[in-house]
């Protein structure tokens, strides 16, 4: 399901809920203590921290999450969902799913085997202790 803003709604990730929760009240995504209101900087300086050449933008990103996911065998259906695609068969029973316990639970799972994969080379701790 998605918003009206067209933003789909996802579960959190395992690896990220020790960041987002240790986030005081306010803006879970800041610079300089400001928050960050476009994507556009603050990318470039995520980009350039982590060395990385200047094709990479966050459809990059996108783009390799859904082919990694539909890789590691997440039906496409949660992968379109994951990625707020409009599906005909969403429709209806679309309006629903979100309730479900186990919501998107494949695609959630292979998101953190993608974090676990990058974790094992990564020069940086991914998840807090």
């Amino acid at each position: 399901m998605r918003t009206k803003k067209r933003r789909p709604r996802i579960p959190i990730p395992n690896f990220l809920k020790s960041w987002i929760e240790d986030v005081p009240v306010g803006h879970l995504v800041t610079c300089k203590s400001k928050p960050t209101l476009k994507i556009n900087g603050a990318w470039r300086a995520a980009r350039e921290a982590a060395c990385l050449s200047q094709e990479i933008v966050p459809y990059t990103v996108r783009h390799t999450m859904a082919t990694e996911l539909i890789t590691r065998g997440v039906p496409e259906i949660e992968v379109a969902s994951l990625m707020g695609h409009a599906m005909p068969n969403l429709r209806t029973t679309g309006r629903y799913v979100h309730v479900r316990p186990d919501f998107l639970a494949n695609a959630k799972q292979a998101i953190d085997e993608v974090a676990s994969t990058i974790a094992r080379v990564a020069a940086r701790p991914m998840v807090k202790s």
